[in-house]
């Protein structure tokens, strides 16, 4: 469970979708409401454990495996602004030039969508191995506000800290203050000129790790210290949002100036900021989803499933009526959607799957 605490902050704050779904004309808009997710399907699994972008309907009526590619992997996603289609990163082992055994190197891709889900294009931005003259592999990168441009670490060598025009493909390593620190993108300013990382430094000696945030404006590559992970966020979010601490089984959840502290699990707040969900356990030890009125200061329901698991990782839709959750067994998940007062319990895969990304919904279509 512990490792989707950091990709739900990640996703709960600067990645929060919504949706309203069209037909494929664009000229009427029903409640139906999709989204996307990334994850392995151990039915069609290959020994390289690839995994694929799913596109699902939240009342279960559609299931689409939008890349089903059979040996590269899909490790990233988000939608483009307007729901027209995603951006996405593929893995692809293979050899490349000057390497006698197979590599992993990453290349970028875009689709465009129909309102149903089907695909009507789909192209290759740009390959890594091609910018760097060797394979290079990203598994977390950042899309600036306005679409312009992607913010990296490469996987394997994170005290690098990148920047790369979608459409130029200029690259230009970021100013950043620390040798040797592991580097992550983390916020965008939203007029898309100043980059927020985190910069991690451990010592070998006794595997302590410090962590510290900074901001980069990109024209001048004046470094700013924002301190650590909650001074970091004030500055970002000032007004509401949620605090995870990775080392124990709290999170705080801070609205202006003040701040509240709950037991539990991969917490994530609905966009009108009335609700909050999280995954903990009932007093009889019972795993559970739990769904919180902020306003009432009472739970709206408590969500739990007879079989074996967990709850983890739920995502509101846009009009924080509905969740989607995983229900995690083992290291497999199944996917159940909700209402916010626990009812319409749904099923949406009759299988499990492995997931390496949360659920992102679809943002409302621009007609």
């Amino acid at each position: 469970m512990m490792r989707y605490l950091l990709l739900t902050i990640i996703t709960m704050i600067f990645i929060t979708m919504t949706s309203v779904f069209a037909i494929d004309s664009y000229t009427l808009q029903v409640k139906t409401k999709d989204f996307i997710f990334i994850g392995i399907d151990p039915s069609t699994e290959s020994s390289f454990n690839n995994s694929d972008i799913y596109y699902i309907r939240d009342d279960g009526s559609l299931i689409i495996d939008l890349t089903n590619s059979e040996f590269d992997s899909e490790n990233q996603t988000v939608w483009r602004k307007d729901g027209s289609g995603l951006i996405f990163s593929r893995n692809s082992m293979r050899k490349y030039k000057g390497y006698n055994e197979e590599q992993s190197s990453t290349s970028f891709w875009e689709m465009t969508l129909s309102a149903n889900g089907r695909i009507l294009s789909s192209h290759e931005l740009f390959q890594m191995d091609e910018l760097f003259d060797r394979p290079l592999r990203v598994d977390q990168w950042l899309l600036s506000p306005d679409e312009r441009t992607i913010a990296f670490v490469p996987t394997f060598e994170q005290s690098f800290l990148y920047i790369i025009d979608i459409k130029t493909h200029a690259l230009s390593q970021i100013n950043t203050p620390i040798e040797q620190a592991v580097y992550q993108p983390y916020h965008w300013s939203a007029d898309s000129t100043t980059l927020g990382f985190s910069a991690t430094v451990c010592t070998p000696n006794d595997n302590k790790c410090d962590t510290d945030y900074w901001e980069v404006n990109l024209s001048t590559q004046k470094l700013t210290h924002l301190g650590s992970y909650d001074k970091a966020l004030t500055y970002w979010m000032p007004m509401q949002y949620l605090a995870v601490d990775p080392n124990s089984k709290q999170f705080i959840l801070y609205s202006g100036d003040v701040s509240s502290k709950w037991e539990g699990f991969t917490p994530a707040l609905s966009p009108d900021g009335h609700m909050l969900s999280y995954s903990g356990q009932t007093e009889d030890g019972t795993a559970a989803l739990f769904i919180r009125d902020l306003d009432a200061k009472a739970n709206s329901a408590v969500v739990t499933l007879p079989q074996v698991g967990a709850p983890s990782s739920p995502s509101w839709s846009y009009d924080s009526q509905s969740i989607v959750f995983f229900w995690e067994v083992g290291n497999n998940e199944t996917l159940y959607s909700v209402k916010r007062d626990g009812s319409n319990l749904v099923s949406l895969l009759s299988r499990n799957v492995t997931v390496a990304q949360p659920v992102l919904w679809r943002p409302a279509i621009k007609h």
